[in-house]
């Protein structure tokens, strides 16, 4: 009756948890994302029989051919070669760690012992001649005892390992010598410590009073004429591969070719109360072999073997999924046959994959679910490029592929045609819209529109009712309040339901719209928004007529492109268009005039391609599946591949289903659910995978003693590993040496190495640090003491015994140097003054030479002239006038004033050149200089004016001589070389402490490149040399002595009027 009872409860238990997956979305259409590592092309033998993970987190890899310790980058196979064996070539059945050791068990070669701090290895193997070596030579499992003690299944029996290294040997209680009876395959001890172990025969159980092991289930025999158990009979002549304590303590099996079996303990304490379960088979007429158990989650249990994985309730039993290989599928097994399964540290499921190597699924994906595009109903529509996904229901979605669509209801998992309609007649559907009132728009390659109505459930050309038809294919439908506005590659049309007309959208100044869409949204006011490849559109409700936003038009520049792949609203009435360069959000409408401002900036720049935008109904948004934002744009949470995305391909429709699930389609489906999505947080180990001193590789214990340089050491090197196995090209890698670093050096993930040559003696601390995949550190770093003893020359013996000798061979030095300087220091003395002298005179004949040059110059054409002139007046060329008289005299004026020049310009070279400051109003100087001009400038046809902006009177300390001369050549130079109808403007200013005045006069001006050459001695601009004029050029000259001597400075600049503008500046008190 307890048989009868518990399989009542076990249906009833089933019934309950089918009913509440009918609740949720299916199971069926799901399958979970399979990765394989990305290091299995460096695995040398792909044959894994066995996983096991350290405490330092590196996963360790049991195969036909070695054994090899993964970090996530390489597969690192362990060479231990002696005189007896060859570690490299071992056949591994079984993998245990035990706090610094890993007890290996191989085929024929006994059982090993690998350190693993130095990686030595031990073997232990059968000895006829010694009755405490190991019984079997193929070790096929290990378990540890609550008192640490070493429990070993092999071929000859039951097996324990103590301390003093030595065997004890247990065999079957019902037949001793029987072969089968004692070839064990597992063993496992339960919460009770209870041993259970698999024999050749059965199930069986250590006995410690009779010292052996005996069958679980038990014949009648004459002395017990009944069962010791009711049920026990179901485990009669099955083998068990694998036996699992499950979290809730129950038992699981996995068989040879006999299916899977749960045994449960009413009362734990007591044998006779178990109960076993034989789980229902996935396909009874398919005998599996199943190998090994793993739980990865409370829900969970996943059974594999020669024939794909078994994923079952953990509660229940029931069977949830079975997981097959699917070459085609990157995503799925590779290989039906998985020997091996680990739950890893952080939650990944290995699998270890023949053929293939090792593969994982990561269990925190538990919100992403992907849709199993391969299943057989769904496999033909995604054999095709997926054009379109729209919602029919909360749960139901339409499929649109190349010339194919399907309905699929997600909750209940079934998928169908729609019915009445023939899509090989139709052809290849490009869009496709529901309506408010439940009927499918469907648009065409061919340019055909249909109406599909789901309550008739016929399907109807709408074409062909219209007068005017389409010529080029329709691309995207949407819905109006009277009809539908479809799409061509760059036209829209809208049709009206009710008079059955097509209608066209012309431009504003009434010319058809032509433009190529690549979006139709219809906002809750009934207008239509249009993105194109050339701007924005927007339509209002019952208008045909477009108006176009741009970059460039009525956006005020504020529309980042002018390529628009999408335009939504989402549920606060918000406006975001998706452009190429960005999205932008519509903050402002006024008028004819739209503002936007840039949002989600962050997520569109780590973004490789355009991802479409979804609102979401909690106020957030989805940029495509990575990026969860906030209702600011900010990243809440971002996803990648090793979360459970499919691929980098741009999505083509964004649902929510339901109330908390949105739904993405790219190459295929993902149904998320934001709420149970996890951040990976995972913090890895960081381990030392290589440590080199010299060019000689030292053993990984090491690390714990710390890394110690001999004074023959020049170099060290460590090579390390975050142990964050999802996507390790993404984990970030630095380190420091404390005492020599100040920060961080950062490494390449391809290259993981902190290396240090010709480091000073003392102690150190190398800190290496790393991040898991999502750029997260793990704190603390390890940490490894470097102790750098000193070479012979770096002794404080040596280093004060090389300073006495240097010390003592200066004092040589100085004494022979100091008579040699003695003996040459007169000669040196009077050569230095002779030089000194002839340098002197050298000096003063250049610059006698360049003055002479200068007045030469300077004078050499004004006497020409009169010389000239007085001859013509001898030959009787030239009339003795007034006029000749008078020109001669204004000749010798000029002469005079250049002559007058030259000795100012003299005096200030020689410092000669003197000021008489004292305190006078600048504006009176100024206005007195302007006004002598005004009849010159009035003559020259030049408007003169004077402007300050002081706001009285301004006394400032100068030369009231000096700078009237100043002003007198600036205003001269103005009006000599400004053209006629031009002006000239004077500007007295106060700028910090100091007098600005300028003057600015129109065209023509100067280059640039000649602005500051203006202030050379006779230098004339090109614009102005041409010009008849009587001047000696040093007009420029002057001014910038004189204003240096008032300790200011002067400076030329390009006058907005076209000419040239001077600027003087000095102090007001001096």
């Amino acid at each position: 009756m307890k048989f009868f009872y518990s399989l009542s409860i076990f249906f009833l238990v089933n019934l309950c948890f089918s009913q509440f997956s009918h609740a949720q979305l299916s199971n069926d259409l799901f399958s979970p994302v399979i990765y394989p590592a990305e290091a299995n092309d460096r695995l040398e033998n792909k044959s894994i029989n066995e996983l096991a993970q350290d405490d330092k987190g590196f996963i360790w890899v049991g195969t036909r051919r070695g054994l090899f310790r993964f970090d996530g980058y390489d597969y690192k196979k362990i060479l231990f070669v002696s005189s007896k064996f060859d570690f490299s070539t071992i056949y591994v059945r079984a993998l245990l760690v035990d706090g610094d050791t890993l007890w290996v068990g191989t085929m024929s070669d006994g059982m090993f012992r690998l350190n693993l701090n130095t990686y030595q290895v031990t073997q232990y193997i059968n000895d006829d001649s010694n009755s405490s070596s190991i019984a079997g030579k193929q070790v096929n499992d290990f378990a540890i005892d609550n008192k640490g003690k070493l429990w070993i299944a092999t071929n000859k029996g039951l097996e324990t390992f103590d301390k003093q290294q030595t065997f004890s040997h247990y065999l079957s209680v019902e037949k001793p010598d029987e072969y089968y009876f004692n070839h064990l395959l597992d063993v496992e001890f339960d919460s009770q410590n209870r041993l259970w172990i698999s024999s050749g025969k059965g199930l069986a159980l250590f006995d410690e009073v009779k010292q052996g092991f005996s069958l679980f289930y038990q014949e009648k025999t004459a002395e017990n004429n009944e069962q010791l158990f009711s049920n026990h009979t179901l485990l009669k002549n099955v083998i068990v591969r694998k036996i699992f304590i499950a979290r809730d303590k129950r038992i699981w099996l996995a068989t040879q070719k006999k299916g899977n079996y749960i045994i449960e303990l009413d009362n734990i304490d007591q044998i006779e109360s178990a109960t076993v379960i034989k789980l229902p088979l996935d396909n009874p007429k398919q005998m599996k072999i199943n190998t090994t158990i793993a739980q990865p989650s409370d829900n969970e249990i996943w059974i594999s073997g020669f024939s794909g994985i078994e994923i079952r309730d953990s509660h229940s039993g029931a069977l949830l999924k079975v997981l097959k290989s699917n070459l085609l599928d990157k995503y799925s097994l590779s290989n039906d046959f998985v020997n091996a399964m680990l739950v890893s540290q952080s939650g990944l499921i290995w699998l270890g994959v023949k053929d293939s190597g090792l593969h994982y699924f990561n269990q925190h994906n538990e919100g992403i679910k992907r849709v199993n595009t391969f299943l057989p109903q769904l496999k033909n529509i995604f054999d095709s490029y997926i054009s379109q996904v729209i919602k029919l229901s909360k749960y139901e979605i339409l499929v649109i592929s190349k010339n194919k669509i399907l309905r699929i209801n997600l909750q209940a998992g079934d998928s169908h045609q729609l019915v009445g309609a023939d899509f090989k007649e139709i052809g290849q559907i490009t869009s496709a819209i529901l309506t408010d009132d439940g009927a499918i728009f469907l648009g065409a390659k061919s340019g055909e529109l249909f109406q599909y109505s789901q309550e008739k459930e016929e399907l109807i050309n709408v074409s062909i009712s219209l007068s005017k038809t389409f010529t080029e294919g329709i691309t995207l439908l949407a819905q109006s309040n009277t009809g539908v506005w479809i799409a061509q590659a760059n036209r829209l049309h809208h049709l009206n339901l009710k008079k059955l007309k097509l209608e066209s959208v012309i431009n504003q100044d009434g010319s058809e719209f032509l433009a190529f869409i690549k979006s139709l949204t219809v906002d809750k006011n009934g207008q239509l928004w249009i993105g194109t490849n050339n701007g924005l559109g927007i339509i209002t409700i019952d208008s045909l007529t477009i108006k176009i936003y741009s970059k460039e038009l009525n956006t005020q520049g504020t529309l980042s492109n002018n390529y628009i792949n999408q335009v939504i609203e989402d549920n606060d009435g918000n406006i975001f268009i998706n452009t190429r360069s960005g999205i932008n959000k519509l903050i402002n409408q006024t008028g004819k005039q739209l503002q936007f401002t840039s949002f989600a900036q962050m997520a569109t720049d780590k973004t490789p391609h355009d991802e479409m935008l979804f609102s979401s109904s909690d106020s957030t948004y989805w940029y495509g599946p990575r990026f969860h934002l906030s209702a600011d744009g900010d990243i809440l949470s971002e996803q990648d591949v090793a979360d459970g995305l499919l691929n980098s391909q741009r999505g083509k429709s964004i649902l929510a289903i339901g109330e908390e699930r949105i739904l993405f389609a790219s190459s295929g489906l993902l149904i998320f659910e934001p709420k149970k999505i996890t951040p990976w947080i995972f913090q890895p180990n960081i381990v030392a995978t290589n440590i080199t001193i010299g060019d000689k590789e030292v053993p990984f214990g090491v690390v714990k003693k710390g890394i110690h340089l001999a004074p023959a050491d020049d170099e060290f090197s460590v090579r390390f590993s975050a142990l964050d196995f999802t996507s390790p090209n993404n984990n970030d890698y630095r380190y420091k040496l404390e005492g020599y670093d100040d920060t961080w050096v950062e490494t390449p993930t391809d290259v993981r190495q902190a290396k240090y040559t010709s480091l000073s003696p003392g102690t150190y601390t190398l800190l290496l640090d790393g991040s898991n995949r999502k750029g997260i550190w793990t704190n603390p770093p390890m940490r490894i003491k470097v102790i750098v003893e000193a070479k012979f020359y770096q002794t404080i013996w040596f280093r004060l015994a090389i300073l006495m000798l240097f010390t003592f061979s200066l004092y040589l030095l100085f004494q022979w140097r100091l008579k040699a300087i003695r003996l040459s220091e007169r000669k040196e003395h009077e050569k230095r003054e002779a030089i000194q002298k002839a340098e002197m005179i050298t000096e003063l004949m250049e610059q006698k030479n360049r003055m002479l040059a200068d007045v030469t110059h300077d004078l050499r054409t004004p006497l020409t002239t009169i010389k000239m002139q007085l001859e013509a007046l001898e030959d009787g060329v030239l009339q003795h006038s007034e006029k000749s008289y008078n020109s001669l005299q204004k000749k010798l004026g000029n002469l005079n004033k250049m002559v007058g020049d030259l000795y100012q310009l003299s005096l200030v070279e020689t410092g000669a050149f003197t000021l008489n400051k004292q305190d006078h109003v600048i504006n009176h100087i100024l206005l007195e200089a302007i006004e002598s001009f005004q009849p010159l400038a009035k003559k020259a046809g030049l408007l003169l004016s004077f402007t300050s902006s002081t706001v009285k009177e301004l006394e400032v300390n100068f030369d009231s001589d000096r700078l009237s001369q100043v002003f007198n050549n600036l205003l001269k130079n103005s009006i000599r070389y400004s053209d006629p109808q031009g002006c000239i403007n004077v500007l007295l200013s106060v700028e910090s402490e100091n007098v600005v005045i300028s003057f600015e006069d129109s065209s023509p001006g100067v280059e640039d490149k000649e602005l500051p050459l203006l202030f050379d001695r006779s230098y004339q601009a090109d614009a102005t040399r041409n010009r008849s004029t009587n001047s000696s050029g040093l007009g420029l000259s002057i001014v910038s002595s004189i204003i240096n001597a008032h300790d200011g400075k002067v400076t030329a600049q390009c006058s907005s009027l076209g000419g040239i503008k001077i600027v003087i500046m000095f102090p007001i008190i001096n």
